[in-house]
Formats: C-alpha cells, sequence, structure tokens
C-alpha cells in the first residue's frame, strides 16, 4: 500500500514515529476494502481515495493548452492536450474535453453524484422555455463565456501554486466528510495561501449570475428576471446577497454551500492572524468586531470545499456548452 502523504495528523501523534495518519484520520467506509484471499495487492490509497496523482503535471499541460487556445495556436494547443491525455485513454482531445477531464479527475474521478443533480436542473431551464434557454446561451456565448473561463484559470493557477498545502485536507473535502477533530497540517506556508479563500469566494460570487439565470427558467420565469430585480441589477448587488434568490432550490444552493463572507472579508483585506506555531488563525469581524479562531488545517479544508465548488461550476458551463453545441 502507497501511504499518501495527502492528510492531517492529530495533535496527539504529531511526532510519533511509525504512524501513518491514512489509516486513521477517515472513516472505515472511505476506505476501499480488499477481497479475502485476493492478495498480494499493491493499492495506492491517494487513487482509492478518488485522488489525482501527477495533478500539478496534468494541470500545467492543460494551462498551456488553454493558452494556445487563446491565442489560436491550435497545434501547439493539440500537443499540450496529447501530453496530457496520455495513459487516459481519451479519444475526444477538443479543448471542451480536456479541461472537463482534468476538472472531472480533481473531483474524484467520478463526478457524477455532484453533476448529476446540477445537470437536471440545466435540463429542467431548457425544457420549461427552449427559446428563453437559447437566448440566455447566445448572451453566454457573447459576453460571458470568455471572461469566466479566463477568471476559472487564474483561481485553479492560483490553487496548483500552493498545491502541497491545499492537498493536506483535498482528501476530506473530496469525499464530503468532516474534517478530523484536533488535526494539524504539519506544513504551514499561510503567507501563500491566506488570500486563496477571498480570492476564491469572489470568482464564485461572480459567476453566481449563471446560477440565478439557470434558476429564473426552472421558475417559470425569463432568464434575466428575478422576483425582485433583474439580472443587470443582480450583478450589481453585494455578493454575500446574491445566494438569495435561489435558496430555495436545494440543488443549485450546493454551490453556495461553503460561502463565507466573513471568512472572506478576513483574507481578502489581510485580517488574518496566525499563531506563532502556526496552527491557529485569528481573525475579527469587519477587521475590529468580535474575535474568531480557526486552526489552519480547517481553513485549507475550508478552501478546499470552496474550489471544489468552482471546478464543479466550470465542469457545469462545460456540459452546458456541450448542449448547445458551443465551443470554448
Amino acid at each position: 500500500m502507497n501511504l499518501g502523504v495527502g492528510f492531517t495528523i492529530p495533535t496527539e501523534h504529531l511526532h510519533q514515529d511509525k504512524y501513518f495518519p491514512s489509516f486513521t484520520q477517515l472513516p472505515k467506509p472511505a476506505i476501499p476494502s480488499i477481497a479475502s484471499g485476493a492478495g498480494p495487492v499493491f493499492m495506492d490509497s491517494v487513487i482509492a481515495l478518488g485522488g489525482f496523482p501527477g495533478a500539478t503535471d496534468a494541470w500545467a499541460k492543460l494551462k498551456k493548452a488553454l493558452r494556445f487556445h487563446r491565442n489560436k495556436q491550435c497545434q501547439l494547443r493539440d500537443v499540450q492536450i496529447t501530453l496530457m491525455f496520455e495513459g487516459w485513454g481519451q479519444s475526444d482531445h477538443s479543448i471542451e474535453n480536456a479541461f472537463y477531464m482534468f476538472l472531472a479527475r480533481f473531483l474524484g474521478g467520478k463526478p457524477e453524484p455532484i453533476l448529476g443533480p446540477l445537470v437536471e436542473q440545466l435540463k429542467n431551464a431548457r425544457n420549461a422555455n427552449r427559446t428563453e434557454f437559447s437566448r440566455f446561451m447566445a448572451e453566454y456565448d457573447v459576453d460571458l463565456k470568455a471572461e469566466r473561463f479566463a477568471a476559472y484559470s487564474e483561481i485553479i493557477g492560483e490553487y496548483f501554486h500552493c498545491y502541497e498545502e491545499f492537498n493536506q485536507t483535498a482528501v476530506y473535502a473530496r469525499l464530503g466528510i468532516p474534517l478530523p477533530p484536533e488535526s494539524i497540517a504539519t506544513s504551514s506556508a499561510f503567507e501563500s495561501t491566506r488570500m486563496f479563500y477571498g480570492n476564491a469566494y469572489e470568482v464564485l460570487g461572480m459567476h453566481l449570475d449563471v446560477v440565478a439565470a439557470v434558476n429564473n427558467m426552472c421558475s417559470g420565469r425569463d432568464y434575466d428576471q428575478m422576483q425582485a430585480m433583474d439580472l443587470k441589477q443582480y450583478r450589481t448587488i453585494k455578493k454575500s446577497n446574491r445566494t438569495k434568490c435561489f435558496s430555495s432550490n436545494s440543488e443549485l444552493s450546493w454551490f453556495v454551500e461553503e460561502y463565507d463572507s466573513q471568512v472572506r472579508n478576513a483574507s481578502h483585506h489581510r485580517w488574518f492572524k496566525i499563531d506563532d506555531a502556526k496552527r491557529v488563525i485569528l481573525y475579527r469581524s469587519g477587521g475590529t468586531g468580535a474575535l474568531h479562531k480557526m486552526s489552519y488545517a480547517e481553513y485549507l479544508y475550508r478552501c478546499n470545499r470552496l474550489f471544489f465548488r468552482i471546478c464543479a461550476m466550470a465542469c457545469w458551463e462545460i456540459i452546458m456548452l456541450h448542449m448547445t453545441n458551443q465551443k470554448l
């Protein structure tokens, strides 16, 4: 068994020799079983738990492919996609499929449980009024698509710049399980990650207009008309208030289950302070209000929860493009 390092460690075992957190830091149902008498068997625990070995290298290739695509250097783009897909068994080497498959593997390789309900919302929106859905997609294609995927690429690049930090808690966010109590992140490059939550919050917040538009159509309205305002006005309100218009839609509300404006403000305005042991973050509401504490491991976990939702949203939009035969 290959024991991956992508785990936090309990305080009591921090300096214990021959301790492997992968044995104790996950609930038993999350750990794949090996059939009796099947051995000897090699298991890579990272892959078995939905991890993505080689993710950093794959992102480096995809990042180049996306840049070549934006610059219309198609041959150079296709070289990078071919390199990334080596051993993946993919026949579709389009930039859309390359981006989607990278994100799908990062989300755990089988993202259907996450994306299935979200795709149903797209289908509901289209079936409610195909003419209105086409009008929405026309605006998306002309005015929204390029800027949105540039923002996705930028925040993914920021994540992978500090991948070894975030990878300490990615497995818990990927499996949708709480971080084990009294967990410690053994690496704490806080200065490199302190603004990530705020930056990711901004990306997600800016992109909630498409979620709102889909909800409008699912509710039988024009894509650009909420109950209380139109989409143009919606794009001007505070990002912390942009979740209310689809709060009754449980599927779409999944996107903002991790969307904390107080943590965003502390991250974005550099109100975070970390203790000398590099284990506990302190911040005040509004910079001067009530004092809050959060372990650095918990901060990394929440960054991953937020980032995974951004990845799912990007996948969702690629599926949306596929539904209407559009391209990146």
